[in-house]
């Protein structure tokens, strides 16, 4: 805006006017936010209960794990077992994940037909946390 016409408007109509620039920013922050966050560009880290099975999973090392949503679309827990027979007692661990941790039609998509239907993420042991990356 030329400096001219600022300087043609009363105060008030500055003071409005500066007002709506600082709205129009605030909305596009927040827009931009919220698209990075779905977008899994944003990491949540959350305590979730783990079931890593009898297997050695060494650090370093990725696997490929299940969550099982609840109705609210939260994660109940994350089914990390390869080729092994599940642990009996699971872990409650720190997990950072790449990806949104509540997904409503998480739950739905997995509860239509459970035997087919998994919320995958891809998971990184570190020595006393996971890194997890939403596969879909």
């Amino acid at each position: 805006m030329d400096a001219s016409v600022l300087q043609k408007l009363s105060t008030a109509a500055r003071v409005r006017l500066v007002l709506a620039m600082v709205l129009v920013a605030i909305g596009l922050w927040f827009g931009i936010a919220r698209a990075a966050n779905r977008a899994g560009w944003v990491p949540h880290r959350e305590d979730t209960t783990v079931y890593f099975g009898r297997g050695e999973w060494t650090v370093g090392e990725e696997r490929h794990c299940i969550a099982l949503p609840e109705s609210d679309g939260a994660v109940i827990f994350l089914g990390c077992v390869e080729r092994s027979t599940p642990e009996i007692s699971p872990e409650v661990w720190p997990v950072t994940y790449w990806g949104r941790t509540r997904r409503v039609d998480m739950y739905e998509y997995v509860h239509t037909d459970p035997g087919i239907n998994t919320w995958k993420w891809r998971c990184r042991r570190n020595r006393n946390s996971l890194t997890c990356w939403a596969i879909n």
